[in-house]
């Protein structure tokens, strides 16, 4: 019987603690594929828990699928990137998408 075994590790929290961090951005490899009661919807989600108990901004990157967006917003990330949201533009367009769209949540009464 062979374990897979995930380690998150930090030297040390005293290092982290000082920084002024007020954002926590979600990295691509743990949103890739995410589902509804997966191993990996359950990571993300104490990571979102340990984050909003230090009143973190939490941002979800490289989302790509309507499938992963509805679990982003289901866990009520503040933000999300990725190509299923926006592709790349070209500065001027760039600028017109940006003074079209509203600055409040992107989850529209989901904060």
């Amino acid at each position: 019987n062979q374990h897979q075994i995930l380690t998150f590790a930090l030297v040390s929290f005293q290092g982290v603690t000082p920084l002024p961090l007020d954002i926590v951005k979600i990295d691509r490899s743990l949103v890739r594929g995410i589902t509804p009661a997966s191993v990996g919807e359950t990571i993300v989600r104490a990571i979102v828990t340990m984050a909003r108990a230090h009143d973190f901004y939490v941002v979800a990157e490289g989302v790509e699928t309507d499938a992963e967006f509805e679990v982003v917003r289901q866990l009520r990330y503040d933000a999300a990137q990725g190509f299923f949201l926006q592709g790349p533009l070209p500065p001027d367009e760039l600028e017109e998408a940006m003074a079209r769209r509203a600055p409040s949540s992107m989850f529209d009464g989901q904060a």
